[in-house]
């Protein structure tokens, strides 16, 4: 058995790929520009699918994140009533005049 050169392999590489590239040619289904309309319709038709999708999903999400923040109202607002409500100036000049006086 004798050891394939460079050569060898570069023709073997070529017509491997002339043939596949002939076959291609030969057996493809559609025209280029066929094929790429066809997949950007699938692309345009699965984005819109998830878009109804995710409108879908949101609904519920949306609806359950309200009544859970009305409920969380309704259990913290009457602890919010109890506090008293400061003024953040008269806060300030209570604070100035504790350091001042320390």
């Amino acid at each position: 058995m004798r050891d394939s050169t460079f050569l060898d392999r570069f023709l073997l590489a070529a017509s491997a790929f002339g043939a596949g590239l002939a076959l291609g040619l030969l057996l493809a289904p559609e025209a280029g520009r066929d094929t790429r309309d066809r997949i950007a319709s699938g692309a345009r038709e699965a984005s819109a699918a998830a878009q109804e999708k995710s409108r879908e999903l949101a609904v519920p999400v949306a609806d359950r994140a309200r009544a859970t923040a009305q409920t969380l109202a309704e259990r913290h607002l009457p602890l919010a009533e109890d506090w008293e409500v400061v003024d953040p100036d008269t806060l300030r000049d209570a604070l100035r005049s504790d350091l001042t006086r320390g």
